[in-house]
């Protein structure tokens, strides 16, 4: 395979040392929840819900939801807030409260029942998911070879429109 072939395959840009991809996320909740705590309908209800924050997003506590032209900014005051992904995810499964996660981390919860999302007709900004290594120059193949299968192997197992490849 020629070297221009090789860098038009590549996700990794040319411009710096990361290769990332866009994921969107998403508000779920277990069907126990909801069937206690109803389901919200639009973006304020959530000031009067249950939330489960990962603390470490940008402005956690602070939710921008979209829909069409209409952009919607909704403040929360979380009832568990973490650091861990898998904790929030293991509190909304146990009927805690509404969660908000990459689509990704959610979606076998989803497709199993365990979670039900909940204002699906509004959009949460994409977040971004990247492969840092240390220098674009002199990049070693196995760096390459390996974010390669890495953004393979994570649209191969996600659903189908979850990953929007950044330009």
């Amino acid at each position: 395979m020629s070297r221009s072939a090789r860098e038009s395959r590549s996700r990794i840009p040319t411009s710096s040392s990361a290769a990332s991809d866009r994921c969107a996320g998403g508000l779920a909740a277990a069907p126990s929840y909801l069937a206690a705590h109803g389901v919200p309908e639009h973006p304020a209800d959530l000031a009067r819900h249950d939330m489960l924050v990962y603390n470490l997003a940008n402005d956690p506590y602070s939710l921008r939801l979209s829909q069409g032209s209409t952009t919607q900014t909704v403040r929360i005051a979380p009832t568990l807030d973490s650091n861990d992904g898998q904790i929030i995810c293991g509190a909304a499964r146990a009927g805690l409260g509404i969660l908000i996660q990459p689509v990704y981390i959610v979606q076998s919860d989803i497709a199993s029942g365990k979670l039900v999302p909940v204002l699906t007709d509004w959009e949460l900004p994409l977040l971004t998911m990247n492969v840092a290594y240390q220098n674009r120059i002199r990049l070693p193949a196995k760096i390459r070879v390996f974010s390669d299968f890495l953004v393979d192997h994570i649209r191969a197992h996600s659903d189908t429109g979850i990953w929007i490849e950044a330009t």
